[in-house]
């Protein structure tokens, strides 16, 4: 019996970790618009499952403060047994509305929304297109022999603890790499191709003890090369 009872205890061991392990593999699927004019509203949908740790962020920082003074609506239904909508809604987009969007703190995927300022050229108006979502702006070009700097914005304190991941395997400083973490920054110094791939920074959170959240997700990408192909004149 007491055997039997130590092997049940390891197995709900073994079972949590690799749940904790995997919470940064969730794929959240979202729905809005992607390209909003500054004084029109727009919302921003996702589902998620009730065991998942919902809350909205916007370009890594906490979207509803306790003032609740940037103009955002949250909303809430169940979809079925297992999961619930979450909704997002802003009345009147100003141009700080811009940026990624999330409603999972475990999760990489993100909804970016564009504002188009609405003193742009008034012939841009007229009838609204079906655009290509923007260029995601956490895509960066590695430039060779450059110094590259990601910032962990999501931290608001210096003091903050901040964890480097590179293609999701933890960064540790050494003296023989090139790679230096200075306060909330990664920098690559030198950088050279086989630096590229996709660079994350977690951060603790002061509210609940033990939990940490997905801050910045930086993905680097070698600059890609133009063949040119040269033609002779007879």
């Amino acid at each position: 019996m007491i055997r039997a009872a130590k092997d049940y205890l390891f197995i709900f061991v073994i079972g949590l970790s690799l749940a904790c392990c995997s919470s940064y593999d969730h794929n959240v699927r979202y729905r809005g618009s992607n390209e909003v004019w500054e004084g029109d509203p727009f919302e921003v949908s996702c589902v998620v499952t009730f065991s998942d740790r919902e809350g909205w962020t916007v370009n890594s920082s906490i979207a509803i403060t306790d003032e609740n003074d940037l103009g955002y609506e949250l909303s809430e239904r169940d979809v079925d047994t297992f999961r619930e909508e979450l909704t997002l809604t802003v009345q009147s987009a100003q141009l700080f509305h811009e940026g990624e969007y999330r409603c999972n703190r475990d999760s990489r995927d993100f909804h970016y929304v564009r504002i188009i300022p609405a003193l742009a050229d008034v012939h841009e108006r007229g009838p609204k297109k079906e655009a290509a979502p923007p260029k995601a702006t956490n895509e960066y070009v590695l430039e060779i022999n450059k110094t590259i700097e990601f910032y962990c914005s999501s931290a608001k304190y210096d003091n903050t603890p901040v964890t480097w991941y590179k293609n999701s395997r933890r960064i540790v400083e050494n003296s023989e790499s090139n790679i230096l973490i200075a306060g909330l920054s990664l920098l690559i110094e030198n950088a050279q191709e086989d630096d590229a791939g996709e660079y994350m920074c977690t951060v603790d959170t002061p509210f609940v003890t033990g939990y940490t959240d997905i801050g910045r997700i930086f993905r680097l990408n070698i600059e890609k090369r133009v063949s040119q192909r040269y033609t002779c004149d007879y």
